[in-house]
């Protein structure tokens, strides 16, 4: 594998991901309904949920 990536293309997919890994726990709000399911929001507690 590091034949063909070389230590920058891996240091950037590395911050990329947990960029990614982030932004996904900071934006994303997971919420149990009163049945059981699951429904999750895109928003952040300041700005709201959609």
């Amino acid at each position: 594998m590091f034949k063909y990536i070389d230590q920058k293309q891996l240091v950037t997919i590395v911050a990329a991901a947990v960029i990614v890994f982030f932004l996904n726990k900071w934006l994303t709000k997971k919420v149990t309904n009163a049945d059981g399911t699951v429904s999750n929001y895109v928003g952040h507690d300041s700005i709201g949920h959609f």
